[in-house]
């Protein structure tokens, strides 16, 4: 796959070559390179490095933006340590869709830049009542009153906030 032609064909790495591994379940490994092969590389995962980090369970959902701040934004958000990322489309999203895949992507290359073990997970696209359902239901809280009375059908502490261009409230989940 891709990254056995990376490891093998850009960086040249041959039989023998130690790496450091990490899956995000079970820590870092270090291990030597075994195999190489056209499109395939095996690794014998030896000695445990590091333990499996624990995150806390922080969840950044956001609306996409134009790719590149995109990208930014799942690659800062992963090497401060969030657990999951979720792309909320909401009626001023500028983004027509969202490629998880390669949000997932950048978020383990950030994770294997800043050294972390841990890749956060890449939440299915949702609308922005779908996302405050799933924060009330985790027992968060959500502001804007129209929103958690007609969405939640509740009233939780709140807290607001208005967005930099329309200064008008947003919400704003405090998990």
């Amino acid at each position: 796959g891709a990254p056995a032609h990376y490891l093998g064909n850009v960086l040249r790495l041959k039989e023998g070559a130690q790496l450091l591994l990490f899956d995000g379940a079970s820590g870092e490994w270090l291990g030597p390179i075994v195999l190489v092969r056209k499109g395939r590389m095996k690794v014998v995962a030896e000695q445990r490095t590091r333990e499996l980090e624990t995150v806390p369970d922080v969840w950044l959902a956001f609306a996409p933006v134009k790719r590149v701040q995109t990208d930014w934004l799942v690659e800062k958000a992963t090497e401060l340590g969030a657990a999951r990322l979720i792309p909320v489309m909401t009626r001023r999203t500028v983004a027509e869709r969202v490629k998880l895949e390669r949000l997932q992507s950048i978020a383990i290359e950030a994770a294997e830049q800043s050294g972390r073990a841990v890749v956060p997970a890449i939440g299915a696209g949702s609308d922005a009542s779908d996302a405050l359902k799933l924060v009330a239901d985790l027992g968060g809280t959500v502001s804007i009153p129209e929103v958690r009375s007609t969405v939640l059908g509740r009233n939780p502490s709140t807290i607001r906030a208005g967005t930099p261009k329309s200064r008008r409230s947003t919400a704003i989940v405090d998990a």
